[in-house]
């Protein structure tokens, strides 16, 4: 049995697909950057762990001085 833990990147009609070695697409580019974009996000994504860790997330935030609202980005 194949393990659905390997990301492949391969063209389609329209652009490029990133997809897990069992078949499952992950995303999908279309455009003229299609292949640059399929490839940054096949080189940043790990198929096992696909969210950030907590602490990760909670260092950016302390970073940035906390959460943003949507009435506080204007």
């Amino acid at each position: 049995m194949a393990s659905g833990n390997t990301i492949s990147v391969a063209p389609v009609e329209d652009g490029w697909v990133v997809i897990l070695t069992d078949g499952r697409e992950l995303a999908r580019f279309v455009g003229p950057d299609a292949k640059r974009q399929a490839l940054r996000y096949a080189a940043s994504t790990n198929p096992v762990c696909r969210h950030p860790l907590i602490d990760k997330v909670r260092r950016a935030r302390e970073k940035r001085g906390g959460w943003r609202t949507a009435s506080s980005q204007s």
